[in-house]
Parts: structure tokens; C-alpha cells; sequence
């Protein structure tokens, strides 16, 4: 296919920027596939830390960004003049970048996302350009209205790069006392300040990576698309008879797993909203800021669920009605979190590490990595559960052991993950074969829901295996299972390999991997919650997704007791019969 004029000329364009970057060392992308320019064309602001601080105006034309470096930013007042250094065209890719430039490079520095949008020029773009005065509309999140871009000297003066960055007189402009644009300092891609992103793990929270659909241990890299969508299939609300009962809200759930002390409870971080379910909603500053569990909730009329309607205030009072049940799933595990500040499906990214703005709330725990020690968040108090809701996180995934022995896990999960062609009815019957094996083995087991399209098979451990004896055993006994019926299981992830079968999924036990906590949300429309069952509520007629913000409640309340009640009682650990009975062979991994 031959080359098109735009390409051809965008790319030739794009040799001084590519000139001055070394691509081994920075992130910035090489810009391989440039886009014409259309009737919808792109606009960016990216706030850029280097060596001074200042503001990249980025418009798109004839398939890269011009590009103006603005040392004050924008300015709402018609009777400013910014300075706007005209620099190389960027590739298309820039107007995603978000992160740091190392050190030592070209621009090194944190840059933000700090608007974007479309912008629609008057007149021809090009012809304007070439003359050295654009006159346009903006579009975007932050900035919006008539603007214009003006070449000192004009069209005489074609060898100079230096612009005025002009706002229109319109009802977006603003007067003197009240033209700071630049106050408005957080990113509209991740909605973290500029502290944050230069803190930030540079593989835990860009926005373009996608959720895999299980634990977040490794996201994959996807520049293209956003998180994956789950479609929501509305069922039937019945259970086992023996489940419906008058309504009772001072049910104490799971009191000994893995709780804080009694003083711990008692101490002023506590609440004692986390300890029922019936508990008030919120309180109201005077200043009229809504808060909940002492923690104030911004923006708190955002659609974090917006197919179903879920604000984030009503989110953070969800949490805070069902922290009793939650909570003793969270304390003292490092977390791996799944922010959507803009809300369920649009720009959701992973975080694990703690940034220089997360509430004091939430406790940090030191984690031993690859790279030298990492810290990461935990949440032990109803307080730093909200404190997460109120980042915008929709997702609690949580390590395998607790702060205290984070080298021993103290739970082996099997998740079973079924190709789309299994029908459901299987997956619940594979949940109850697993069971079997499991008994015969001497290992008792408890259920949950995903709220995806699985379910997690949990053994409870006494902590005296490493990570590696703990996976180890964990694939054999997937093995064991896709040898035994291979007709219903496989530990083979490839996706050829999957058709009708159910995945035993094993590799939730390495160190550092992560399981979506029982009782959190997940990120998918229809709003469904991770939920533990009793073994006999395991059949076709409920599924992963059954369960949802606006359905939990009400099986809550119904409970006579809690299923994983035992979970905390339970003390057993590897054998070496149960190893050699699934194959194990011992040597070290």
C-alpha cells in the first residue's frame, strides 16, 4: 500500500523530535503510526516539570502535534499574552503520555495530562498556521471557548518560534482576579497532582493498561483500549430456603479473621460503623462538603457506575455500611488497587504503591521487590476504606499473607476461569469437583464469587510454606485435576487450549500476586460484588455476577450466619502424602 502524502509528510516531521530522544531510555513514544488530521481534531495540555516548570499546547495538524511550550500556561483573561515558544512537532501518541522522563534525557521531568479535548479551527488550519495566526475553539475538559495563537511579527517573521497564546472574549473567559487556569492541577487522565505521578511506580498506574479479567499481578501493556467490559445478566433473587430470614442488622461478620486488636478497634482511627451493617450514611460539614467515615468526598455527584447510575458518594456509602464484612478481608494485606476516577470503564489503571497524596488514613507496609523496597497501602479502619472510594478506587485486590509474615502466605486460591463457550452450569459443577479433591486430600475449602466470570476455590493455611512450596503445590494440583478429567479442567492458560474447559488458574500464589477481596466491587457494568458462599448456594442458578451494590445488601441482612465463618478456625497445612497424591516432586522451584 503506498504511503500517503500526510503520513509521508508527518513522519518527516517528526525527525527532530525523534533526534533528541533516546527510546531505550524514555517511555515517550517513537510515534509509529501517524494520523491525518480530520474534521474532529485533537488538543492537549501536558504540565511538564523540567528544568523550569511549564505548559506543552499541543494541536493536532496534518497528523502530529504542533507543539508551543508555555512557560506561565494558559490564561482565562483576553488582556493576557502568554508566551508560547513554538517547538518540534510530537507524534499523535504524545497527547496519551503521561509519566516521567529519566534523568539525563531530553525534557526530563514529570509530565502531566493536564487537558485535552478537540479543538475546531476557523477557516482552513493549515493556510492559518502558515500565516502565523490561528483563530480556534476549544473543547476540552479544562479549557474551553475562542482562542488564538499569534506569531510575533506574522507571516514576516516565519523563522522566529515565537507565539502569543490569546483567550477570546467569551462567556469562558474571565476577568483578572479570576483568570488562573493553571489552578486547576490535576490530571484529567489519571486525576492524580503532579507529586503523585512523579512518585508513582512507572508500571503500576499508566492508563493505558488493561485488566486481564482476573488479580492484577502483571496488567498487560494495551494502548488502544480501555478496561475490558463485562455484560451484566440480570437473574433470579432466590435462595436456599434456609437463607430467608427476618432482616437483622447487628450481625458481627468473620470476627477473627485476621481482625485488629481490641485496642486497635477501640482507638479513635476505629469506627464502629464497621461492625454492623445498619449505620448512618453521611454527615454534612457546615461548609455543606459531604463526608463519610470522617472522610470528605469531592465530586461527590460523579458517576463512578455510570450504566447503573452509582455516585461516588453513594459508592462510599456502600463501603461504609458493609465495612464489617469487608474490612477483615483487607487488614494488614499490602493491596494492589484499580482506580477509575472518571468512573467504570474510562481510564481505569492499576496502583500498588503508596504517592505523596494518599490520606493518612491509610497505613503503608514496607514490601521487599526486585528493585529494593517498595511501600505499599493497607487498609485496616473504615476511614481508609473510604479514604481508596474517595481516589476513585473501584477494585481490592489483596496479597496472600498479612504484614506480619509476608514471606509466609496463609491461603492457597484456586481460581477457576471458564472459556466463554463453558456453559455456567459446568462452571458450578467444576467448583464442586474441585471441593471433592480437595476433601479427599484433607484440605477443607470455601467459595466465592468473582464477580466476573469465575469463582475463587480458598484454602485456608496455617503460615509455615513459602510462596514457592504454596504455588508449586498449587500447580501440581491443577495438573492433577486437567490429567484426572480433562474433559472438564486444564492448566494450559493458552487460549487454544481453554475451549470448553474451566482454567485452574495457580498462578494467584506466587509472592506478590493479588485475588479480588471478597466483598469489593469490581470495575465491570452492572456494579457486581465479589461475595462468599456456602458450598450448597454453588449452582446454575447463581452466578459470578449475581450479586451487585444494589443486591448484596439485601443477602446480607438475611443471613443467619456469616459462610466463611469457620474460616478463621480452620488450622491445616501442606503434607507430604497430600504433595506425593497430586504428583508433587520435591525439589525446589
Amino acid at each position: 500500500m503506498p504511503v500517503s502524502r500526510t503520513t509521508k509528510k508527518a513522519s518527516e516531521s517528526l525527525r527532530h523530535y525523534r533526534n533528541k530522544r533516546n527510546f531505550l531510555r524514555t517511555a515517550e513514544p517513537w510515534g509509529v503510526s501517524p494520523s491525518p488530521s480530520s474534521s474532529s481534531l485533537r488538543y492537549v495540555v501536558q504540565k511538564h516539570a523540567a528544568r523550569g516548570l511549564h505548559y506543552d499546547f499541543r494541536l493536532e495538524l496534518d497528523g502530529t502535534l504542533k507543539s508551543w511550550a508555555v512557560p506561565k500556561g494558559p490564561s482565562l483573561n483576553p488582556t493576557d499574552k502568554r508566551l508560547a515558544v513554538h517547538v518540534e512537532d510530537h507524534p499523535m501518541e504524545y497527547a496519551d503520555f503521561e509519566g516521567t522522563i529519566p534523568p539525563r534525557q531530553y525534557g526530563a521531568g514529570t509530565v502531566m495530562v493536564w487537558d485535552q479535548g478537540r479543538w475546531i479551527p476557523d477557516g482552513n488550519p493549515k493556510r492559518a498556521y502558515e500565516k502565523g495566526h490561528l483563530k480556534f475553539t476549544l473543547a476540552g475538559q479544562k479549557l474551553k471557548g475562542r482562542w488564538s495563537l499569534v506569531r510575533i511579527g506574522g507571516a514576516r517573521n516565519r523563522d522566529k518560534n515565537k507565539w502569543l497564546l490569546i483567550k477570546g472574549r467569551d462567556e469562558a473567559a474571565r476577568t483578572a482576579a479570576t483568570d488562573s487556569a493553571v489552578r486547576l492541577a490535576t490530571s484529567v487522565k489519571s486525576g492524580l497532582s503532579m507529586e503523585e505521578i512523579a512518585q508513582a511506580r512507572h508500571d503500576t498506574w499508566h492508563t493505558d493498561r488493561q485488566p486481564s479479567g482476573g488479580a492484577p499481578s502483571n496488567p498487560a501493556n494495551n494502548r488502544n483500549h480501555h478496561l475490558r467490559q463485562a455484560s451484566f445478566v440480570g437473574l433470579r433473587d432466590d435462595k436456599p430456603a434456609h437463607l430467608i430470614v427476618r432482616e437483622s442488622t447487628a450481625h458481627v461478620p468473620m470476627s477473627q479473621l485476621g481482625v485488629a486488636s481490641r485496642d486497635e478497634e477501640n482507638s479513635p482511627r476505629s469506627s464502629a460503623r464497621a461492625r454492623g451493617v445498619g449505620v448512618r450514611k453521611q454527615t454534612l460539614k457546615p461548609t455543606g462538603v459531604p463526608t463519610v467515615a470522617g472522610i470528605r468526598i469531592s465530586n461527590p455527584s460523579r458517576l463512578l457506575f455510570p450504566h447503573d447510575g452509582i455516585t461516588k458518594l453513594e459508592l462510599a456509602q456502600f463501603y461504609e455500611r458493609i465495612a464489617g464484612w469487608i474490612l477483615p478481608h483487607l487488614r494488614k494485606r499490602p493491596l494492589t488497587l484499580l482506580r477509575c476516577p472518571d468512573g467504570q470503564g474510562t481510564g481505569c489503571f492499576y496502583q500498588k504503591h503508596v504517592t505523596g497524596q494518599i490520606h493518612e488514613a491509610i497505613d503503608r507496609v514496607e514490601v521487599e521487590e526486585r528493585n529494593g523496597p517498595a511501600c505499599y497501602m493497607v487498609v485496616n479502619t473504615p476511614a481508609a476504606l473510604i479514604a481508596l472510594v474517595q481516589l476513585g478506587v473501584l477494585e481490592f485486590h489483596t496479597w496472600g499473607a498479612t504484614q506480619e509474615r509476608l514471606d509466609r502466605p496463609d491461603r492457597m486460591i484456586l481460581d477457576l476461569d471458564p472459556a466463554p463457550d463453558v456453559p455456567w452450569r459446568e462452571v458450578s459443577e467444576a467448583a464442586g469437583l474441585v471441593r471433592t479433591v480437595l476433601d479427599e486430600l484433607g484440605l477443607r475449602s470455601f467459595l466465592k464469587t468473582t464477580g466476573g466470570k469465575g469463582l475463587h476455590v480458598v484454602v485456608p493455611l496455617e503460615r509455615r510454606h513459602s510462596w514457592g512450596e504454596v504455588k508449586r503445590f498449587a500447580r501440581c494440583l491443577a495438573g492433577h485435576l486437567a490429567r484426572t478429567l480433562p474433559e472438564r479442567f486444564t492448566d494450559n492458560m493458552a487460549k487454544r487450549a481453554r475451549k470448553g474447559k474451566v482454567y485452574v488458574d495457580y498462578l494467584r500464589n506466587g509472592q506478590g500476586a493479588t485475588t479480588v477481596a471478597a466483598y469489593s466491587t469490581r470495575a465491570r457494568m452492572g456494579a457486581p460484588v465479589s461475595v462468599p458462599l456456602m458450598w450448597d448456594e454453588c449452582s446454575p442458578a447463581l452466578r459470578s455476577d449475581h450479586f451487585t451494590v444494589h443486591t448484596i445488601e439485601a443477602r446480607l441482612s438475611q443471613l443467619t450466619q456469616d459462610p466463611w465463618a469457620e474460616y478463621a478456625t480452620v488450622q491445616q497445612h501442606l503434607t507430604a502424602e497430600m504433595r506425593q497424591r497430586v504428583g508433587m516432586v520435591r525439589r525446589e522451584l
